[in-house]
């Protein structure tokens, strides 16, 4: 092996540390996620379904896999 080709890849320490710090971030944006979800679903109490609408607006049932592709 040349001394480029280990230059380029990471050491297992490095990169189980990288993973750790991946998994520790998702984490954390899961669990803002949980939180902002729970503080605020008790306040939804359906307006969006009685708002007037412009007639190009997407049904309902489309939004969450649009949102969920996006």
């Amino acid at each position: 092996m040349t001394e480029s080709s280990d230059l380029a890849r990471p050491a297992p320490a490095s990169r189980r540390r990288d993973l750790l710090m991946l998994l520790v971030f998702v984490a954390i944006v899961v669990v803002i996620a949980v939180v902002g979800s729970v503080s605020t679903m008790s306040h939804v109490d359906g307006w969006y379904e009685n708002a007037v609408k412009p007639a190009w607006s997407p049904p309902s049932w489309l939004f969450g896999p649009v949102w969920t592709f996006l």
